[in-house]
């Protein structure tokens, strides 16, 4: 069985090695200040531990650097930007909702914007007394997007040359991509697209079982025939050929003349050793699409199969003619004339 399915019309596939890079920055009006609670005391001294009935500590990390305080969350985690922005040469006033003009013009303040109680961090956005919230923006390649990278494009001197810098390129777009997509999703987690997206970046890496949570999170979010396609699809490729075959069926239960969907029903029943099944959904799918040579291909084998030897040809020849370049089927081809 040769499961090869093409993506459907609209499916999430992910186009091409070079994409957008999916990523969030936060805008701050003078600097950004990120705070990490890390675990573990601190003996050292009797004034921290006076200071605080927690052992954890807060840590203020910057671009220009880095400022340590044991105390509680929330006031360590004040002390500590105030002693970062201290070092800065700025004053600070604490948090910007108890800041007044004019009294603290030209002074900072901070607004907690989140806090992760699964990693111990909190990230703040600070900016001068009175000026106006910051607004986050999107890092990507979209049209909404606000920022973005440079690419340069290389002409490598041979094939060799251009297998090698998509091998040891395409790993690091990809981390990047999963780490945005999983970015992205914290801020939308309702939006069935980011799941799907990410659950094909899952996939190319293996992580199948990551890939299927965050394709049936898209489906129930999105419960079009595309999403349950999706979902067919990747169940294909855990050899998980009943549930398979049951996401293709709800696809083809809202759109009947999707010829993915029966192909992929095809390969379901392949898989499950119903050949009977298997030929009936792949003859399906090649009456919406008698251009589909994967379908002409794998309907083929389960012909030769069972012994149907002329058709079985008929159908690799018509694999051949829309394919060319497909060695299996020449070779399966061959192999039958010869008989």
């Amino acid at each position: 069985m040769r499961a090869q399915l093409r993506p459907g019309p609209g499916s999430t596939t992910r186009p091409g090695r070079f994409r957008r890079f999916s990523a969030v920055a936060a805008v701050l009006v003078a600097l950004a200040v990120i705070l990490a609670a890390c675990s573990g005391g601190s003996d050292s001294s009797d004034s921290e531990k006076k200071s605080s009935e927690s052992t954890e500590g807060t840590t203020a990390t910057t671009s220009g650097g880095t400022a340590q305080q044991a105390a509680t969350t929330p006031e360590g985690a004040l002390a500590a930007v105030n002693e970062y922005l201290k070092g800065q040469g700025f004053e600070y006033v604490g948090d910007c909702a108890t800041a007044e003009l004019p009294r603290d013009k030209g002074k900072y303040c901070s607004t907690l914007v989140s806090t992760d109680t699964t990693n111990g961090t909190e990230t703040y956005d600070v900016g001068l007394v009175g000026e106006k919230p910051s607004k986050r923006v999107t890092f990507g390649q979209t049209s909404s997007s606000e920022m973005g990278t440079l690419w340069i494009q290389v002409l490598p001197r041979s094939h060799a040359d251009l297998e090698r810098l998509d091998r040891d390129f395409s790993p690091k777009i990809l981390a990047d991509d999963i780490a945005g997509d999983e970015k992205w999703l914290e801020m939308n987690p309702g939006d069935a697209r980011l799941h799907a997206e990410l659950a094909m970046c899952y996939s190319e890496a293996g992580r199948l079982d990551d890939a299927l949570t965050q394709l049936r999170m898209a489906e129930q979010l999105d419960p079009t025939p595309l999403r349950k396609y999706d979902l067919g699809r990747l169940l294909l490729l855990m050899r998980r050929f009943a549930e398979a075959g049951g996401a293709f069926n709800q696809a083809l239960a809202l759109k009947p003349d999707m010829p993915e969907s029966l192909y992929g029903l095809g390969l379901a029943f392949d898989g499950l050793g119903r050949f009977d099944e298997a030929v009936a959904a792949y003859e399906r799918a090649l009456k919406l699409n008698l251009s589909f040579a994967d379908a002409h291909f794998n309907l083929a084998r389960v012909l030769a199969a069972q012994g149907k030897t002329v058709d079985a040809i008929r159908h690799y020849e018509e694999a051949v003619r829309l394919r060319p370049d497909d060695a299996e089927a020449k070779a399966a081809l061959g192999k039958l004339r010869g008989r």
